[in-house]
């Protein structure tokens, strides 16, 4: 039995043992909180509106799939949590940067709590604050937290440690936090994918100008085709058509199947077709702007949004307002109601047709006895050295027509209601198209942007389009702006397209104009210093457009450049390219200095060929072989005219003259006497029509007219009546569908000297055509007269030629301005075929040599020249040709001439005759001419038979035939 003393030895350890307990519990319990009061890092991520969201995220606004106050945490905790010592809140803002500075709840924050085992845990509560997706939510930085607390603590409390970043409030126990950034910003993507719709019949591009002659049909139904990277849902899928543009609806305010209709349509992805019925459709709608739009509504607002109204909201205010799209894609046209015509008119001069300045002193055209050319010089970038500005078409010059009577008619039209307007753009033609439409035109008002020039036009405009009407090499800034305008899905803005008289492959003239300076006759009235001239179109890329390019030599298959035989100079160029370069890689070759090396002339050695810019011709041949075979866009009328029956330049011989090295031309007379006619018809055109000049001039009363001034050509001025007018083009004369026949062009003398001395004629009524006489003939510029009807006047290389009419009576005079031989031929002109009648060579003259001869009804026979040596007037010399020829002769001319025919089926027979005649030469000295005349009337006979038969065409045989009729005149 314990006694007293025990007891309170046991009740003292056990009091012991218990203050050991307690102080070990006092010590786990300061252990345990001392070892986890912290932030544990533990969440791991949160999901909200569908996203799952992890430390340091941007969420967009589009990335939400849902509109949502649930907020899920995913985290882990080293043990269990009750209700009443948990909190799970979201902040805009950071710890210690709480947005607004103070802690509101259901404004900067919300707050929850519930309880959670240890480990892993997936807690979604509502959470009252606005959330996120919602379109009044703005962009901000969101913090979650998730805190242990002590029992019974008040979330305003840990909302204060938070925003105070732990100054104030009441610090929970154990906490974790995930801040991201939320970023409010709509983002719609614009894919652009609607590549055409359809409505009443029209097809209808971005950009187009739809005309309400062109809506065939009043359905309703609107067919959109497009691309889309995703399938969309029903009514996910909005399908519209505003009057108006994005943030500028007509009317302001959206008004349902007034100025906006939509439906709905589900779609997969990738090509798509879809059929819509809309409220409008275009037939009885009024003029303005459309745009039909596709929109792929974003899926969180369509439940709250069935009718589409935030996304109508959206385009009408530009995107200020409403709800944005996750992606669309518009279309937008012009819908006007125009009358069925007329289209006003721009016009694009020629080459040269421009009158340029630098400042108030007038460059081109150049003053007489003035330094004007060279101030049009070029950098060998081809940028101008001065400061040139356009200043209007040239209407005339020194008193020959260029533009003037083209204008004059064009204003008439305006006056009679024809057109509403018309504008003549100049442009500086010493540079290519490209670069003018990409510097715009300086004129002394501003520079001026050609296309939208053309849009202003095209807006006042009775069809809501424009026609172009080009000139020469108008037509190559016609057809370059036409495919800017197609590139730029403009086309509409054209109505059709008219080229008079265009070089689309180049033309020969070109050639003696850059390698010698020849061919500033291509408007006409003048001859510039020709040094000059050639010196600055070196660095002009315009004049290397106008060199045949690589399809000219595929068309037409004479040589463009021969090397004569009997010029020894010519030896080196023959060994290399043969007689003559037939194709372009030799053309190229030759006209750059490659294959047979040489250098560039002294400026005044006209007679050497210059040696051209190879990258320059590279451009040219590159501009050639975008616009050689360009297809014009289908909507757009394209008609070429050519001039056709002049005398024109289709190669140039390099040959001896006076034992020296030079050249000559050789012409066809089927051109405009610029450009030959395969070049002015190659377009893929929908109309092609021939200028029957040759029969046009020989009218009595009219004028002559010629390239330069076809515009004002009444044949031309009908066509472009009936053409502006959209009308056919039939019943004018002198106009054909069809290229005349050779043999329609008559007969004519070709006159020619070769240097130094300038040359005319007079017809029996006083009419000049040649050199005026009367001028200053050492002036920088000489003025030319083309009066005598019918006839033409060409320069190249110091020579002249005269084409006129054979059976007129003229008076020839010559003067020289230089001193040395020089040479008169006489020829006769017949379809293609040139033949030389008589020839008087190397006449000596001296600065004061005058000459004159007489030729009557196209006899040349004893044809002598009257030489005033010494300018007293007092003939000095009759000279006789060189040789009058003989029958023999004429008859191996003649057999020449056949052999070159294309004429397989009678060449054998006819040369046989000819052969007979020959034999029986000595029979017509002995006037014994029976068997001669049977052999003609032969050969007349046979060529009839071909003929009746079409074996042969009516020109062969008539060239056939005239040359029988040369022998009977011999005999």
């Amino acid at each position: 039995m314990l006694n007293q003393n025990s007891w309170k030895f046991v009740l003292r350890q056990v009091l012991i043992y218990y203050c050991v307990l307690l102080a070990g519990f006092l010590l786990s319990l300061f252990l345990f909180t001392t070892t986890y009061a912290a932030d544990l890092d533990s969440i791991i991520n949160v999901s909200h509106g569908g996203v799952v969201i992890s430390e340091g995220d941007t969420v967009e606004r589009n990335d939400l799939l849902s509109i949502s106050t649930i907020w899920q945490a995913y985290f882990s905790w080293p043990h269990s949590v009750y209700t009443p010592e948990t909190l799970f809140a979201v902040f805009r803002g950071e710890f210690g940067d709480i947005e607004g500075g103070v802690a509101i709840n259901g404004l900067n924050y919300g707050a929850t709590n519930q309880a959670w085992p240890a480990g892993q845990n997936t807690i979604g509560k509502y959470i009252g604050l606005p959330p996120l997706g919602d379109i009044n939510t703005t962009s901000s930085t969101y913090t979650v937290l998730i805190a242990e607390t002590l029992n019974n603590f008040n979330f305003q409390d840990t909302a204060d440690w938070f925003a105070s970043g732990g100054i104030s409030g009441i610090e929970p126990v154990n906490y974790s936090t995930l801040t991201f950034i939320y970023d409010a910003t709509p983002n719609p993507i614009d894919l652009n994918s609607i590549q055409e719709i359809v409505q009443g019949g029209r097809v209808i591009n971005d950009g187009d100008l739809v005309l309400k002659k062109e809506i065939t049909s009043t359905n309703s139904f609107w067919f959109w085709k497009f691309d889309w990277p995703n399938s969309v849902s029903n009514t996910q899928a909005l399908f519209a058509v505003f009057r108006g543009e994005f943030g500028d609806i007509d009317g302001g305010e959206p008004l349902k199947n007034v100025n906006y209709s939509y439906n709905y349509q589900v779609f997969g992805s990738g090509q798509n077709t879809v059929a819509k019925s809309m409220g409008f459709p275009l037939a009885n709608s009024t003029d303005g702007t459309y745009t039909a739009v596709i929109m792929e509504r974003d899926p969180k607002y369509v439940a709250s949004d069935l009718e589409g109204f935030e996304q109508i909201r959206w385009f009408e205010t530009g995107g200020v307002e409403g709800i944005p799209p996750l992606k669309y894609s518009f279309l937008t046209f012009e819908f006007r109601e125009f009358a069925e015509c007329c289209s006003s008119v721009v016009f694009l001069p020629g080459m040269k047709g421009s009158v340029l300045k630098e400042g108030g002193d007038t460059l081109w055209p150049p003053t007489i006895f003035s330094n004007d050319i060279p101030q049009l010089a070029l950098t060998e970038d081809g940028e101008s050295v001065n400061s040139v500005v356009v200043d209007g078409v040239l209407e005339s010059f020194l008193g020959t027509s260029i533009y003037d009577g083209f204008v004059s008619f064009m204003d008439d039209l305006v006056t009679d209601g024809d057109i509403n307007d018309w504008k003549p753009m100049a442009y500086d033609w010493r540079y290519s198209p490209e670069k003018i439409l990409a510097d715009g035109i300086a004129t002394p008002a501003g520079t001026i942007d050609l296309l939208e020039k053309i849009e202003i036009l095209a807006a006042n405009s009775e069809t809501g389009k424009v026609t172009i009407i080009a000139h020469s090499m108008g037509g190559f800034l016609g057809k370059a702006v036409i495919k800017e305008l197609e590139d730029q899905g403009k086309a509409g803005l054209i109505d059709s397209f008219v080229m008079v008289g265009t070089p689309q492959l180049g033309t020969p003239q070109a050639i003696s104009s850059l390698l010698h300076g020849d061919g500033e006759g291509i408007l006409g009235g003048l001859i510039v210093k020709r040094d000059e001239i050639r010196e600055i179109a070196q660095n002009m890329l315009s004049a290397y457009n106008l060199l045949p390019s690589s399809l000219y030599f595929d068309r037409v298959p004479d040589p463009v450049i021969l090397f004569n035989e009997d010029a020894s100079f010519t030896e080196d160029w023959r060994d290399f390219w043969g007689d003559a370069t037939y194709v372009y890689a030799d053309f190229f070759d030759f006209l750059t200095g490659m294959g047979i090396p040489r250098l560039s002339p002294d400026q005044d050695d006209l007679l050497t060929p210059e040696v051209l810019d190879p990258d320059f011709l590279t451009d040219a041949a590159i501009f050639h072989n975008t616009y050689d075979n360009y297809i014009f866009p289908d909507l757009i009328r394209v008609v070429q005219v050519a001039g056709w029956g002049l005398p024109t330049v289709k190669a140039i011989e390099y040959r001896d003259e006076h034992s020296e090295p030079s050249y000559r031309i050789k012409t066809t007379a089927e051109g405009d006497s610029t450009v030959v006619y395969p070049s002015a018809i190659s377009s893929f055109a929908d109309e092609t029509y021939f200028f029957n000049l040759s029969a046009f001039n020989t009218l009595d009363d009219i004028t002559d007219y010629q390239h330069r001034d076809l515009l004002s050509a009444p044949p031309v001025q009908s066509i472009l009546r009936l053409f502006i007018n959209n009308n056919d083009i039939s019943g004018i004369d002198f106009i054909t569908s069809d290229k005349p026949p050779i043999t329609e062009i008559g007969s004519q003398l070709i006159v020619s000297t070769h240097s130094p001395v300038v040359l005319g004629a007079y017809d029996g009524l006083g009419n000049f055509t040649g050199i005026d006489p009367s001028q200053d003939l050492f002036a920088d510029i000489l003025l030319i007269r083309e009066e005598i009807p019918g006839s033409s006047f060409i320069s190249a290389g110091g020579s002249y030629y005269i084409f006129l009419p054979k059976n007129g009576d003229y008076e020839f005079v010559f003067k020289s301005v230089g001193e040395g031989p020089t040479t008169v031929t006489i020829q006769d002109f017949s379809g293609e075929i040139t033949t030389d009648l008589a020839s008087y060579s190397d006449i000596l003259v001296g600065p004061n040599t005058s000459a004159t001869f007489e030729i009557f009804g196209g006899i040349t026979d004893g044809v002598v020249i009257n030489v005033d040596q010494d300018g007293d007037n007092v003939i000095d010399l009759e000279i006789n040709s060189d040789s009058t020829l003989s029958l023999e002769e004429l008859l191996q001319e003649i057999e020449n001439n056949i052999s070159n025919l294309d004429v397989n089926s009678l060449q054998k027979k006819l040369l046989n005759d000819l052969d007979k005649i020959m034999r029986e030469i000595d029979l017509i000295k002995d006037n014994s001419l029976d068997k001669v005349i049977q052999t003609l009337d032969k050969a007349e006979a046979q060529i009839n038979e071909e003929l009746s038969k079409n074996r042969i065409s009516e020109g062969v045989a008539d060239v056939l035939l005239s040359l029988i009729e040369e022998i009977r005149n011999k005999l």
